[in-house]
């Protein structure tokens, strides 16, 4: 029989969890704020990244919609159409980075990005598996998929092909977007995609002759600053309805943090659309890559460093003595949304 104070610390306990369980019920049920605009577009490459994992497991929470979001989802073949979308419809929010800097810093596009996303790099080129290539240093005489001249992966193609002793008159250019495919139709031999393709990629039996992210390790980079992708929106979303940019925001934070904390709904994420890994591949991306999702906005951590030498200054000519950051991002809403919600990446 129990004491009168057990059955006293059980009831509290008991009372506790009901309202601890009563008050989860209410916030998963509370209606949506109002927000000054509530219909968003959401204009995404039809490449894969894994570093966007952060938006779809929010799009899986539903964490757009708590907000008081209404998202219609647009798809684009590259980076800069994703930036024209976002010029042609201020109230749209584009996942990219480099083109956008590259609009803005060069045509002054009223943009800006307001979070990155990953610390991870999404380049690592890929061949088939019965390829006698094998590392960098076999791509003399063969092709490789890129983008146009000064594109951000087709400085990286440059990059790691001159640090292997490559120059590009020993390789031959091939311009497009489909890698998947036109590695399957031995349109190039080698071509780039990140680990958002695992599952296609070990189907396919392709295998990895290069991977950037140890590249940059092992020139000593800091494998935890925030690299390359994340979101950008206009101007006037952010001078005008900055209630709406904190609200997309914060879905991207509930869904990021989920992402890393919980295991199983990682893996379950990256199992669906678009990514549709089996679940050995899921696992391995995710423990691999789960630290890397991020959503923050802080120069002083390195974020858009690396954008920054090899885009604005690398291929757009600028000094780094003359690169103004505050032209092209805004860190003042993302800071106050982390500061709310008390997390920090």
């Amino acid at each position: 029989m129990l004491s009168r104070l057990t059955r006293q610390k059980t009831t509290i306990a008991a009372a506790a969890l009901i309202a601890l369980v009563a008050g989860h019920a209410q916030a998963q049920t509370a209606t949506p704020p109002k927000l000054s605009v509530s219909q968003i577009t959401v204009a995404l490459p039809l490449v894969i990244n894994i570093p966007r994992a952060g938006y779809d497991a929010a799009v899986k929470l539903d964490a757009f919609k708590q907000e008081g979001l209404t998202v219609k989802v647009a798809g684009f073949r590259d980076y800069g159409e994703i930036v024209q979308a976002i010029l042609a419809d201020p109230n749209t929010f584009g996942w990219g980075s480099s083109s956008l800097i590259r609009a803005v810093q060069g045509q002054n596009a009223p943009a800006r990005e307001i979070a990155m996303a990953s610390a991870f790099f999404p380049y690592q080129f890929w061949v088939k598996g019965d390829s006698p290539i094998n590392k960098l240093t076999d791509m003399k005489g063969k092709r490789f998929l890129t983008a146009r001249p000064g594109d951000l992966i087709d400085v990286v193609w440059i990059e790691s092909l001159t640090a292997a002793g490559i120059g590009l008159n020993e390789v031959t250019r091939i311009e497009g977007f489909d890698s998947f495919g036109t590695l399957m139709t031995n349109t190039a031999d080698a071509v780039n995609m990140d680990a958002g393709a695992m599952g296609r990629i070990r189907k396919a039996g392709f295998k990895q002759i290069f991977d950037y992210n140890t590249f940059r390790k092992e020139q000593g980079h800091d494998p935890n600053a925030g690299v390359n992708l994340g979101w950008g929106t206009s101007q006037k979303l952010i001078d005008e309805h900055p209630d709406t940019v904190k609200a997309f925001l914060r879905a991207l934070v509930k869904g990021t943090v989920k992402l890393r904390e919980d295991k199983a709904f990682g893996v379950a994420v990256l199992q669906a659309d678009p990514y549709g890994m089996d679940a050995e591949s899921a696992a391995e991306v995710y423990d691999e890559l789960r630290t890397k999702w991020i959503v923050r906005m802080d120069p002083s951590r390195g974020d858009y460093d690396w954008d920054i030498e090899k885009l604005v200054v690398g291929t757009m000519g600028i000094p780094k003595d003359k690169v103004d950051k505050s032209r092209f991002i805004d860190t003042k809403l993302i800071g106050e949304v982390l500061k709310e919600m008390n997390v920090s990446f």
